[in-house]
């Protein structure tokens, strides 16, 4: 091949790749991230040089990796927004189906004479037998003999009981002088009557309203005395 047709193929060769370098430039400088790679990224002198394609690409990729992360981030975010939004309906959902229960335990407790303290319901026997039989009924009646957990409670008792003395779900039944409620929990506060309990022979059941104190007025008795009784039922229960 002649000397001139040589340097002829090496020229059109470099014309190409002008091109195609030119091509490359125009497209990324039609995008928003042109302004960076040429006042930011690259100085003249880098365009200038024989790899400013590869700088290009390399700067671009850049800044897609950071858009990605970002994006990442964000997508992150949002699934976790979405995660505490399902947990806050859920919870909603709950107690909105506790609020229905309640109020549908209530109407029905009041038809059915029972009082409301707090979030209990109460019955109050109208005939008298032992611990045990008392017991017994307030299971019938989906409840457990009355436990009693706090000052305020004890006074609300005393005025429902109307001067009766009444059983109370507390024994010490199973180990003597360990006072357990019918769930299974031991006493932590009393209202004992002073001078009580006494554990004469085997008064192992309580009694509440025993003298005219409106709030220390336990007293052990035999668990197989006759007395009335109260009933009790948890309105958050989902019984």
């Amino acid at each position: 091949m002649p000397c001139g047709d040589g340097l002829l193929v090496t020229d059109r060769r470099i014309d190409k790749q002008a091109d195609r370098e030119t091509e490359f430039l125009e497209l990324v400088s039609r995008t928003d991230m042109s302004e960076n790679i040429y006042s930011n990224e690259m100085s003249i002198e880098e365009l200038n040089r024989g790899d400013k394609v590869e700088r290009v690409v390399e700067i671009y990729e850049n800044q897609l990796q950071t858009s990605y992360t970002n994006l990442t981030a964000e997508r992150d975010q949002l699934q976790t927004s979405n995660t505490n939004l399902t947990a806050e309906r859920d919870q909603l959902q709950t107690r909105s189906k506790k609020y229905t229960l309640c109020v549908s335990k209530c109407i029905k407790g009041i038809l059915q004479g029972w009082r409301i303290f707090n979030t209990s319901l109460y019955y109050v026997s109208s005939e008298m037998k032992s611990w045990t039989e008392s017991r017994n009924d307030c299971k019938k009646r989906g409840s457990d003999p009355l436990m009693i957990n706090s000052r305020e409670e004890q006074v609300f008792i005393n005025t429902l009981r109307k001067d009766q003395m009444v059983w109370i779900g507390l024994s010490d039944g199973e180990t003597e002088g360990v006072w357990k409620w019918v769930d299974g929990s031991e006493l932590i506060t009393g209202f004992w009557r002073p001078g009580e309990p006494n554990s004469y022979g085997d008064e192992d059941c309580v009694i509440t309203g025993y003298g005219s104190d409106p709030v220390k007025n336990w007293a052990d008795f035999s668990c197989n005395n006759q007395f009335m009784w109260i009933c009790e039922r948890s309105l958050l229960s989902p019984k």
